[in-house]
């Protein structure tokens, strides 16, 4: 028994010095080679990842304007001035639905809704212009609807009281999805 314990002992005190033997073998240059090869191969895989998702993205195609003639170029200046009031503004004398969200613009980061108003004039609007006859107001200019929050009397809305109620109202883009 003593014999076979004692095998034991030395087989393990064999391991160990193999184990610790191969340890002190190894330097840390070859460490640092190995870090430095498992790094690149990560940005590699990176890269490649980053080329599969960018390649996957299908933009949209840019339109150029072309004016029929009907139409005023959104780039220029509209010469008449409304003075800030919404009883000058044409975009507060027809209700809401009747208007056409047709596209958007964008330049510096700021984005701008193109709408049709119902007597065939074309009017770029931002978030917290007013449109409609309703007291809207643009909150949010997505790429496919415009959302505008209107502030209805509640007899219009179907409620009693002479309070209003304010409900959001969403032009879809024509002709998008």
């Amino acid at each position: 028994m003593l014999i076979k314990n004692n095998r034991r002992l030395w087989l393990s005190l064999l391991i160990l010095g193999l184990v610790l033997t191969l340890f002190a073998c190894s330097d840390e240059e070859h460490m640092r080679d190995l870090s430095r090869y498992v790094a690149s191969l990560k940005k590699a895989i990176t890269k490649h990842k980053a080329k599969n998702i960018i390649a996957g993205i299908q933009l949209p195609e840019p339109v150029s304007f072309q004016a029929t003639g009907k139409e005023r170029d959104p780039f220029e200046e509209e010469q008449t001035i409304y003075g800030g009031s919404a009883l000058n503004n044409p975009l507060t004398s027809f209700p809401l639905k009747q208007f056409e969200f047709i596209g958007l613009l964008s330049r510096n980061n700021k984005i701008w809704a193109i709408i049709r108003a119902p007597d065939n004039k074309i009017y770029q609007l931002t978030i917290n212009d007013q449109i409609g006859n309703h007291y809207g107001r643009i909150v949010q200019i997505d790429a496919d609807q415009l959302k505008v929050e209107e502030s209805i009397p509640q007899q219009e809305a179907g409620e009693t009281g002479t309070g209003v109620v304010k409900r959001i109202v969403i032009l879809e883009l024509k002709g998008g999805n």
